[in-house]
């Protein structure tokens, strides 16, 4: 379509007849005209992908952190743009087998201890006889504990593939952000991902 045919169909349109939305389509479609005339060489591609390991290799992998990501994006707050983003992309099914290559890391968090809870009760202090601050604390099991053995599977798959991109955290935000290819290294990462130590 032509940029002037373009630029009468968004006047044709009543609802978008506005002076602001005509406006932001002329402007759509100058923009779509100057990034099909633009071309990316080799060097060009390399120079980005060069700034972004360079950026990936300075920041530290969080082991407990990509853990949680990768958790989240499974079983947790992080589900539901994950779902939404395979099945916009028609890889619902492939979400599912994922999910069998999941069970066993998800089955081996729900019986770790995370570590402690502790929580203050009034008591009397034997010493003093006087009521003061006692906590009470316990041994929990946390879901989303960062398991040492999860952290450094994820880890041997981000090395072995020289895939930084492949960190649960990037894709977590990603597929929050409404980034449907996101899920494409999510399953990457899964199926690359070894079975944990206990199954």
């Amino acid at each position: 379509m032509n940029p002037i045919a373009a630029e009468a169909s968004w006047r044709a349109v009543p609802w978008l007849s506005t002076p602001a939305l005509s406006e932001t389509g002329s402007t759509a479609v100058r923009m779509a005209e100057s990034d099909a005339s633009k071309s990316r060489d080799w060097s060009e591609v390399a120079a980005d992908d060069g700034a972004f390991r360079t950026a990936a290799a300075a920041t530290r992998f969080d082991g407990e952190q990509e853990a949680q990501a990768l958790h989240s994006i499974m079983d947790g707050d992080s589900r539901t743009p994950c779902r939404t983003a395979c099945i916009a992309l028609g890889k619902e099914s492939t979400l599912t087998s994922m999910r069998a290559i999941w069970e066993p890391w998800r089955a081996q968090s729900h019986s770790e201890l995370a570590g402690w809870s502790c929580a203050p009760a009034r008591r009397t202090c034997p010493s003093t006889s006087s009521a003061c601050m006692q906590y009470t604390c316990n041994l929990v099991a946390d879901p989303a504990s960062a398991s040492p053995a999860r952290a450094e599977a994820v880890n041997q798959v981000v090395s072995d593939l020289d895939a930084e991109h492949l960190r649960p955290t990037g894709i977590e935000q990603r597929l929050i952000a409404g980034v449907q290819p996101a899920c494409m290294g999510l399953f990457t990462l899964l199926q690359n991902l070894r079975p944990p130590p206990d199954a």
